[in-house]
């Protein structure tokens, strides 16, 4: 049964209802975000205002401080440090070294520290040496800090904010589906729609018209005559009217084309022969 326009406006139905559900729903999910962000903001805040105060001390340092939920180690629980120092400044005439901080849960939920470094020692004016005797200052206290009591924490549940069946609605291909209809409008008749040469399965460079005689799920029957054809053919050249027919009534072969290939051409241009 071929679709027939009121096929078509029960396609563009489903979709008009489907972008509203998706709207609705991105809208919930937004809300749900910000409401496990804020959550979580209250816990980490203050864990990253107590290290930014603390490291306050080394004026001749420059840092850079994150503080997040840890996706690593306990589900649910605990949070992740992560401290640049002089990361953006670390070829100024007085700076030591550029370096880092990281605090984060292995896989067995414990606790781990991480250093690193990713420029040269300078430490030749006083005050490079500032910095220097700071950043071992500075890393000092983050060895003395007492991590566990810090960051394994309880962190707010996913399932407090985001309810587990609100599903997202199913997706469908309704341009897909819309292209389908059009086509499956002029199947079986002595219609051809103008479509884009589909690649090397294609017996004809250019673009293509295509008459389409059958149907199966995934595949048309059809004939295809190549674009120079109907233009000379509707231009009134009496030679290529008599070619034209051969075309379209199958005297040069009929084609079996996979639906996903058949392209149109927009506007979609449709000819009577």
């Amino acid at each position: 049964m071929k679709i027939t326009s009121s096929r078509k406006d029960e396609i563009l139905k489903r979709k008009a209802q489907y972008d509203e559900d998706m709207k609705s729903y991105e809208e919930r999910h937004r809300k749900s975000e910000i409401a496990l962000r804020k959550a979580e903001d209250e816990i980490l805040n203050p864990i990253a205002q107590y290290l930014e105060r603390k490291l306050s001390r080394y004026s001749a340092l420059k840092f850079e401080i994150q503080v997040n939920r840890a996706y690593s180690g306990r589900t649910g629980r605990g949070a992740r440090v992560w401290i640049r120092c002089n990361d953006r400044n670390k070829f100024d005439d007085d700076v030591a070294l550029a370096w880092s901080y990281d605090v984060d849960f292995n896989t067995d939920g414990e606790v781990t520290r991480k250093t690193s470094s990713w420029s040269g020692l300078s430490a030749t004016t006083e005050e490079q040496m500032t910095s220097l005797r700071q950043t071992v200052s500075a890393i000092e206290f983050l060895n003395d800090v007492d991590w566990e009591e810090l960051v394994d924490i309880d962190m707010p549940a996913y399932e407090d904010y985001y309810d587990p069946n609100d599903k997202k609605p199913e997706y469908h291909d309704f341009t897909a589906e819309l292209k389908e209809a059009e086509l499956e409008d002029i199947v079986g008749t002595n219609k051809i729609i103008k479509c884009k040469n589909w690649g090397e399965s294609c017996p004809y460079r250019g673009d293509v018209w295509l008459k389409l005689n059958k149907e199966t799920p995934s595949m048309y029957t059809a004939n295809i005559i190549p674009n120079y054809i109907i233009e000379y053919a509707f231009a009134n050249k009496d030679s290529y009217r008599d070619e034209l027919q051969k075309y379209v009534d199958g005297r040069y072969g009929e084609y079996r084309v996979r639906k996903s290939s058949v392209r149109p051409i927009t506007p979609i241009e449709i000819r009577e022969v």
